[in-house]
């Protein structure tokens, strides 16, 4: 069925629902290239005018996605409930936007209305309100989600930063994360999906985000996987959220039902949540040595303030001795020259990614002399700290420390 709205001398027809809900969509670029966007503003205003005329039950005799072509239409329609979609079965579009508004609109009447309503109606009265009229629908069907993070609580508010850029610009998505943050909207879950499958480009946003974390240490990031905290559940990337899955139900359940779930899934290893994102600088071959691994990590946790190859040693249960030569054997590098080369990697990204003084980033590299710093950096990289700074905006990935004879 076609629908028309005429304005002035102009008549505008839109050959379906499909269609009609697409051109009274606002402004996307996605739309734009797709070429279902509206072609004027003045045709979007047609198209919310005729679809605000549309009957509701319209939705039910016309599906926008064929019943025997596709089995999320066939779950919407075999599970929709016409007793309760009864109480505004009369209404229009814009009819039942006015009724979402007004004082009949309570808790309890849309907790009976929901099992009635399909996403294509919601989503097409949706069409029809302000940023104002969503928030004070919303507010009376209360709806918390715990799953990447909690959502729905009242007194708080949260929001997910989504910084991406279509070049993975650093700058760019540093830029994007601080505007969202600044606008106060709370608990803040910040998610970057690369655009590309660039190496080079993750270690830039890698680095960047450790800048971050130097820059503004009361924001507490974890590079984890996943983690829980505080009611809250965020995770790092694709994957990691089936990992995070399994862990809650295993948690709201029981370890027998998330192993099965993941059985289904074909995952054969569930990572727990405190294992740690896997980044370039890792040494893969160094993980298969428990005492070795287990050593990285402490140093890795400790660079601002490094512990001694002595207390490194008695960490993992081993002589200063033991644990050298499983350095030399594993690494090729004594543990106190790895140590320092993980150091001076940290600084040399915070160098590159953020404006920390020279001064700072000694200090959040664990060295207490500057000095010293300028002294064993240059010795390294081949040039002095303040050099690096220069040069950083056309030389932003970490250069291959010199050969050393240590």
């Amino acid at each position: 069925m076609s629908w028309t709205e005429t304005i002035g001398p102009r008549t505008y027809r839109f050959a379906d629902l499909k269609t009609l809900l697409a051109k009274a969509s606002p402004l996307r670029s996605g739309d734009q290239l797709a070429g279902v966007a509206a072609a004027s503003e003045e045709e979007r205003v047609a198209a919310k005018m005729a679809l605000a005329a549309v009957p509701l039950k319209a939705f039910l005799s016309e599906a926008l996605v064929p019943y025997e072509e596709d089995e999320v239409t066939r779950l919407i329609v075999d599970d929709h409930e016409a007793a309760a979609f009864a109480a505004v079965a009369h209404l229009t579009v814009g009819d039942f936007r006015d009724w979402l508004l007004s004082g009949a609109a309570t808790t309890e009447a849309l907790e009976r209305l929901a099992p009635g309503l399909t996403p294509e109606m919601v989503a097409a009265v949706s069409k029809l309100m302000r940023n104002q009229d969503l928030i004070a629908v919303a507010k009376k069907r209360p709806v918390v989600t715990r799953f990447r993070n909690t959502v729905g609580l009242p007194g708080r508010m949260s929001v997910r930063l989504q910084p991406n850029h279509p070049t993975d610009d650093v700058k760019g998505i540093a830029a994007s994360m601080l505007d969202g943050l600044m606008y106060g909207c709370g608990d803040a879950m910040i998610g970057i999906n690369p655009a590309t499958d660039s190496l080079a480009a993750i270690v830039k946003l890698l680095a960047m985000i450790d800048g971050f974390r130097e820059r503004y240490p009361g924001v507490e990031a974890v590079p984890q996987l996943y983690t829980f905290g505080r009611g809250r559940m965020t995770c790092a990337g694709a994957t990691a959220i089936l990992d995070m899955m399994l862990r809650w139900i295993a948690q709201q359940s029981d370890q027998r039902l998330a192993d099965e779930v993941a059985q289904h899934l074909l995952i054969s290893r569930q990572r727990p949540p405190t294992q740690e994102q896997g980044t370039p600088d890792t040494d893969k071959e160094a993980v298969a040595n428990q005492a070795v691994a287990k050593a990285l990590a402490l140093m890795q946790d400790s660079l601002e303030e490094p512990l001694s190859c002595e207390a490194l040693a008695a960490a993992v249960d081993l002589s200063p001795r033991q644990l050298q030569r499983h350095f030399q054997r594993h690494l090729g590098s004594t543990v106190m020259r790895h140590y320092l080369m993980l150091r001076l990697s940290k600084a040399h990204k915070l160098l590159q990614q953020t404006d920390l003084s020279v001064t700072e980033v000694a200090v959040g590299s664990g060295f207490t002399s500057l000095e010293h710093f300028s002294r064993v950096y240059r010795q390294t990289f081949g040039r002095s700290p303040s050099a690096d700074r220069q040069q950083s905006t056309s030389a932003p990935v970490l250069r291959r420390p010199r050969a050393s004879s240590h």
